[in-house]
């Protein structure tokens, strides 16, 4: 009888230590479980992701080449000036994550990724390998499916993200442009030349400077404009909205000495001044004294003779020329061998018979064209061809 109790007892401790083991053996899949089912979630990859970010190293390598790739710099930008500031930015800065709230589906989470508060880029992952555990725990290891910068990243200064920097450039087509070092040409040109309007009576003649424009789209940072003009000076400019304009480079400014020999611009000025007021002499108020300066046939020769002829000059209130002052030739701009022009400026001092003194103010640009085809002048020679006035008191 003790034998029989014995045994029972031997199988009873047995059965209770095989229980014991086997509550243990639960009691640590399911902690194992519960703990891979854990480590397993993708907020646990974000975090891993944002670490390694903040370590740098290859994950920060990684990721600045797909930003390299995002910004795409293209032929006017500076892929290793986008590399160093993309670097800069991220070198020291403290990253966190937040799903975003229009991620849905749970196999492919999103998440935005912060870089100092400001939103850098969105993460998304993909779920793979995925298996049950204790028959309601679904456990996935997880891969990057694809990142995607932000434009507000940065606080929107993220080159090449976004809408980057675009401009149309209208200049002369005797202009350089250049973009970072880099020329602008043919691939750049938007539509035909244009004729440019201070040149419309001048270009009757000789070939003058046309307007072009260049678009320059998509570039990752401000870049470095430069504009010169024929001689290769640079010309100042002002940007606004991507508007750059710069119509007064159309020629280069010269001395004017060599034009001193062949020109006598100030005293044809004078004449000029001197037939407006009817202070030349001769037939048809002095008419004959100031054509053989113009263009024949051009509208100043036109307008002269009607001035001549017509009832505007019996107007000119009667008096006394006395004398110019303050007379000077400056500003002389050169379009090429066939044109230049430059900026006059006198006071003429006038006594009135009725009685006062009356000074007048001449301050134009006058152009002047070198034509020599008999079937338009009779001689080879330096024309008057257009005059503009200048706004300003000549100071």
């Amino acid at each position: 009888m003790k034998k029989k109790k014995s045994v029972f007892r031997i199988f009873f401790l047995s059965y209770l230590v095989l229980l014991a083991v086997c509550c243990v053996a639960a009691v640590v899949y399911v902690r194992d479980c519960l703990i891979l089912y854990e480590n397993a979630q993708p907020e646990v990859c974000m975090e891993a992701f944002v670490t390694k970010l903040s370590e740098g190293g290859a994950m920060a390598a990684d990721l600045e080449e797909a930003y390299l790739e995002a910004a795409a710099p293209g032929k006017f930008d500076d892929a290793e000036s986008c590399r160093e500031w993309f670097s800069s930015k991220m070198s020291g800065a403290v990253f966190c994550w937040k799903q975003n709230p229009q991620s849905y589906d749970t196999s492919m989470p999103v998440y935005d990724v912060y870089a100092d508060e400001d939103i850098l880029m969105k993460v998304t992952l993909r779920s793979v390998n995925p298996r049950t555990r204790l028959g309601i725990m679904t456990i996935s290891d997880w891969e990057l499916e694809k990142m995607e910068f932000c434009a507000e990243a940065f606080g929107g200064e993220l080159p090449g993200v976004g809408t980057g920097f675009s401009y149309d450039i209208s200049v002369p087509d005797t202009c350089r442009v250049t973009v970072n070092q880099i020329e602008l040409g043919k691939d750049e040109l938007m539509g035909e030349p244009l004729p440019m309007e201070e040149f419309r009576y001048v270009a009757e003649y000789v070939k003058m400077p046309e307007l072009v424009t260049y678009r320059v789209e998509g570039l990752a940072f401000e870049p470095d404009i430069v504009i010169r003009d024929l001689e290769g000076e640079t010309v100042a400019y002002e940007e606004k909205n991507g508007s750059i304009t710069a119509v007064s480079a159309a020629g280069s400014r010269v001395s004017g000495e060599e034009y001193g020999d062949q020109v006598d611009v100030l005293h044809i000025a004078e004449q000029w001044s001197r037939f407006l007021t009817d202070d030349l002499t001769g037939a048809k108020h002095g008419v004959g004294q100031i054509l053989p300066y113009l263009v024949p046939d051009s509208y100043l020769y036109e307008m002269a003779a009607d001035y001549a002829k017509g009832v505007d000059i019996t107007f000119v209130s009667g008096h006394v020329l006395n004398d110019f002052k303050e007379e000077r030739v400056s500003d002389y701009i050169k379009y090429g061998e066939n044109c230049f022009s430059c900026e006059v400026y006198f006071e003429k001092n006038m006594t009135l018979l009725k009685g006062g003194r009356r000074t007048d103010v001449f301050y134009n640009r006058m152009f002047f064209v070198y034509l020599e085809d008999p079937a338009v002048v009779e001689k080879p020679g330096w024309y008057l061809a257009d005059m503009q006035a200048v706004i300003g008191d000549g100071e």
